[in-house]
């Protein structure tokens, strides 16, 4: 199912229920350096080495207590991967994570100030689960809810063939059938 078909679906109230994977998007990475953090703090995110490629972007989403919530983020460029080492942690204070290429978001937000940078964060709604800002722009910025909201959580390496190939974050394990947090 992908991930307007399941958004479709009514949430479930009587049990936590989890989608599995669902795909939500792509983000180029032509300099083999993403960020991910807090849309706030990106400026100062510890950038990460992922290879440079077209990443897929996936989420699973969890249905808990009557309301929707994002509980799993991976952005792979090659798949079979395995989840492995931790990479690094970062702070959510919005309720929302963020990632984009290094380069390219330096190249479209250094020259803002406060207020513009601001401006290139906003325009999701409080109830966006996930979405990508400035799709057609030079510097894409994709953004998922953090499920229960703000927190510090792990980036994960996946590592396929002995290279990392992607990064996970777990927000919410909520699925009852799965207490696996890969």
């Amino acid at each position: 199912m992908d991930l307007e078909s399941y958004l479709k679906e009514p949430v479930s109230t009587d049990r936590p229920r989890t989608s599995g994977w669902l795909s939500a998007g792509r983000l180029e990475v032509p300099s083999g350096v993403m960020v991910v953090a807090d849309p706030t703090f990106l400026f100062h995110a510890e950038p990460i080495e992922v290879g440079a490629g077209t990443f897929a972007i996936e989420v699973a989403l969890s249905d808990f207590a009557g309301r929707r919530l994002v509980s799993k983020l991976r952005a792979v460029r090659a798949p079979g991967g395995a989840v492995g080492a931790d990479v690094q942690r970062f702070i959510v204070d919005s309720g929302r994570v963020g990632l984009a290429d290094v380069d390219r978001f330096h190249a479209e937000t250094d020259p803002l100030d406060d207020a513009g940078y601001q401006d290139y964060i906003a325009g999701t709604k409080g109830d966006d689960l996930v979405g990508i800002l400035h799709a057609d722009g030079p510097s894409p910025l994709f953004f998922a809810g953090t499920g229960f909201g703000s927190g510090a959580y792990l980036i994960r390496e996946i590592v396929r063939d002995g290279e990392r190939v992607g990064l996970q974050v777990v927000f919410a394990n909520l699925d009852v059938d799965d207490p696996q947090d890969g």
